[in-house]
């Protein structure tokens, strides 16, 4: 099996372990089939797949693409999708005065990570992305480090680094 990947957010540890290839693939089409009309929205048409690396990317085109698949998906599909990404996520928390790791499959452990910092989940899906899709993002070239740079602009308290 595939090895548990570990990365600090904000203050907590984050482990995830990889998921099975097929649930892989059933969350990524699920993902696509609302993403893709929007990606295609974002790049405005763009005839030559191959200059995707030199379009613009700023913190208005990232903003604009996250709030349409967002706003696209009925509140229960939203929620059902992001606890399935989760689901093989754990988070080290502080509980009764020890370091508890819990996984996040249920709504009263996704209260005791994420309540009050959604943006954090944010990060942890993101972070579940790179975990389970590293051959994906690579297809991408730069644009996600490019990415790296703007999508910090968008939360609160946090700089985008400058070219």
């Amino acid at each position: 099996m595939n090895n548990i990947e570990k990365k600090k957010i904000g203050d907590i540890f984050f482990a995830v372990q990889p998921f099975s290839f097929w649930e892989s693939e059933k969350i990524k089409m699920k993902l696509l089939k609302k993403a893709v009309p929007i990606l295609g929205e974002a790049v405005g048409g763009l005839k030559d797949f191959s200059k995707i690396e030199e379009m613009e990317i700023n913190g208005s085109v990232v903003a604009n693409i996250a709030e349409k698949l967002f706003s696209s998906l009925p509140e229960d599909e939203y929620e059902e999708i992001i606890k399935r990404i989760l689901k093989l996520t754990f988070a080290e928390i502080k509980q009764d005065d020890k370091i508890v790791s819990i996984r996040l499959d249920s709504n009263l452990n996704f209260d005791k990570v994420f309540s009050q910092n959604s943006i954090l989940m944010f990060k942890v899906i993101a972070f579940v992305a790179a975990v389970n899709y590293p051959d994906f993002f690579g297809l991408l070239g730069n644009i996600g480090e490019r990415m790296k740079n703007v999508v910090p602009s968008l939360l609160p308290g946090e700089k985008a680094k400058q070219d």
